[in-house]
């Protein structure tokens, strides 16, 4: 657990932590989303209250098996289309942002079924929307997708398509202590919270 350490730099090597379930790096100073490969067994990745100001379309294929995703009271100002490759997310906490929208593709979530915006500067999304939940942001989402015409003649209109063309903490601990943290292959969850990291290095 690495919970309120204030670490600049993750002392861990979490490359090989392949049975890792469990990302907590809340509360630091992260600026980016950690460049992990974790394996496919990571389920949770906890990066509320850091510096985050865009997501790296690249890390996105490493997190497919993620249920939960949070991203609150980062510094977001969008999401990239690509978001829409994780499909297994469920949860995803995108409050407390910069985000003035959102990404049509992002309707194409299939198993997204908590979608937390509240505290953003959306002007794309009317509250009336957002009010009625995440169900219908995402239809609403979907209803915004414009598909190419050079798309059309290679694989044709899917059905969910056709109607879519149109349209900082109180302690510190030593950071020393927390450098020597290590995580076995084993390791099935890693807290990484209120560390001030900037970044979680391979």
């Amino acid at each position: 657990m690495l919970y309120k350490k204030c670490l600049l730099v993750s002392p861990l090597y979490v490359e090989g932590a392949y049975n890792l379930v469990v990302l907590d790096g809340r509360q630091n100073r992260l600026s980016h989303i950690p460049k992990l490969k974790p394996g496919k067994c990571l389920k949770e990745l906890l990066l509320g209250e850091n510096c985050i100001c865009e997501l790296d379309c690249e890390m996105m294929a490493c997190y497919t098996s993620l249920i939960l995703l949070d991203l609150r009271s980062n510094a977001l100002k969008e999401v990239p289309e690509d978001i829409s490759s994780l499909t297994s997310v469920e949860r995803l906490d995108l409050s407390n942002n910069h985000l003035t929208g959102l990404p049509p593709k992002m309707g194409l979530m299939p198993n997204l079924k908590n979608l937390t915006l509240e505290g953003n500067p959306l002007k794309t999304l009317r509250i009336a929307i957002i009010k009625k939940g995440t169900f219908e942001i995402l239809k609403y989402l979907r209803s915004r997708i414009v598909v190419e015409p050079e798309e059309i003649s290679q694989s044709g209109p899917t059905p969910s398509h056709a109607s879519s063309t149109k349209q900082q903490t109180d302690s510190v601990p030593d950071v020393a202590e927390c450098r020597n943290t290590e995580v076995g292959p084993e390791s099935k969850t890693v807290k990484l919270s209120k560390c001030n990291l900037t970044e979680v290095p391979q």
